[in-house]
């Protein structure tokens, strides 16, 4: 039998609710990019990697 193909790593869901989340879809938006790769940025900053 043939292994299956490794499927890609799951990324971890992130959520952010209520007023938080209007306002970071908000500045997503106006800078053209994806609430996921805003809190991408966030976290290598914060995590300094």
């Amino acid at each position: 039998m043939k292994k299956p193909k490794p499927s890609k790593p799951k990324v971890p869901q992130v959520s952010i609710r209520g007023e938080t989340h209007a306002k970071v879809k908000e500045y997503c938006d106006k800078k053209g990019i994806t609430v996921t790769s805003f809190i991408d940025k966030l976290c290598k900053e914060f995590l300094e990697l």
